[in-house]
């Protein structure tokens, strides 16, 4: 895709980039490119690397993009079922009662919208 069409909006949230957003790609006209999709704020945290984990794996853990106290989307659900086992495990396709069980686990955990962002920078209103 060399220019989407006028006025499209396309929504990048993936952490592999399924939207070419190098010179090739770009939108075009007024069209509109959202990244930075799936980032959480859950207040005063910090990152630690587990002991056993190789140092080649450490080093780009800790070489990703961070925006002080925030975590990727994809990484809470693991964390929430730890904190709580009576949680659904979840597989697949999610149902209506696991959706309901995790929104209040976060709810509950004061979990809120991360910044807007793209990679490991702020988006600033204005």
């Amino acid at each position: 895709m060399r220019c989407w069409a006028p006025r499209s909006t396309g929504c990048e949230q993936s952490p592999q980039r399924a939207v070419p957003t190098g010179r090739g790609g770009r939108s075009c006209g007024s069209s509109v490119l959202v990244l930075g999709g799936g980032l959480l704020h859950l207040g005063d945290l910090s990152r630690e690397i587990a002991e056993e984990l190789p140092p080649a794996a450490a080093a780009g853990y800790l070489a990703q993009p961070w925006l002080e106290g925030t975590l990727a989307s994809c990484r809470v659900e693991s964390l929430l079922h730890a904190a709580d086992p009576e949680l659904p495990l979840v597989h697949g396709l999610v149902d209506g009662s696991a959706a309901l069980a995790y929104w209040e686990a976060v709810e509950r955990a004061g979990v809120t919208a991360g910044p807007l962002h793209m990679l490991g920078h702020t988006v600033r209103a204005g």
